[in-house]
């Protein structure tokens, strides 16, 4: 006989986190929402040493569901068609079912504007190489070849200029970003050091011109 929900979820050595229950709605159609959650779900799961493909993960599954998304759960057992498909299976359907399609689209907008420089604030290289492959983990159809191109696209112009023809979309990105990471630091503390002397500079003409000037009032002759 197969162990119980309870019993296998009692065994293990790690306390398991409780898992927020997901409603379809609101929030969870946010696709890194939606998506944080089913890895929460699945890791509770492996702690917990209970198969996913096993009946019991889909029963412990719909405790955490509520408004439409534990309806369409109640309503995927009970159709001989999908009753005895696993906690996995149902994952898809349900993303398909809370996550819009334009989610994607959405993403694919937010990877093609990454920019190093944006609204006046830049960036180091490697927190724009960290947001390129974050959204490369959420949109998997984005290829290794698309975050070369898009950082490159990114970077500021002196930087493009100072590492185009060192590098190559056949580097492994951990070469490749500390590479740029290196020349990034150096152009940015030279950018800082002329902003500084730039700041300094301005602050000495402010004071000049409002420095009062002594007076060259003509001498008085006496009238005697």
């Amino acid at each position: 006989m197969g162990s119980t929900t309870s019993s296998v979820f009692g065994s293990s050595k790690l306390k398991a986190p409780k898992l927020e229950k997901n409603s379809g709605s609101g929030k969870w159609m946010e696709a890194t929402i939606f998506d944080n959650w089913v890895n929460d779900a699945m890791d509770i799961l492996e702690v917990g040493e209970l198969n996913p493909e096993d009946r019991s993960a889909m029963i412990w599954l719909g405790w955490h569901l509520e408004g439409e998304a534990k309806i369409l759960h109640a309503s995927y057992r009970k159709n001989p068609e999908t009753k005895n498909n696993t906690v996995p299976e149902f994952l898809k359907v349900l993303r398909k079912f809370c996550v819009p399609f334009i989610s994607n689209d959405k993403l694919w907008t937010e990877f093609q504007a990454i920019r190093q420089t944006q609204n006046g604030r830049t960036k180091p290289i490697q927190q724009v190489a960290n947001k390129i492959k974050q959204l490369q983990i959420l949109l998997p159809k984005i290829s290794d070849w698309e975050c070369y191109n898009q950082l490159l696209e990114a970077m500021d112009p002196a930087l493009l200029q100072e590492v185009r023809a060192n590098i190559n979309d056949e580097m492994e990105w951990d070469d490749l970003i500390e590479f740029c990471s290196k020349h990034d630091s150096v152009i940015h503390k030279h950018t800082s050091i002329k902003k500084d002397h730039k700041f300094k500079n301005g602050q000495k003409m402010r004071q000049a011109n409002h420095t009062p000037q002594a007076s060259s009032n003509p001498a008085t002759t006496n009238m005697s």
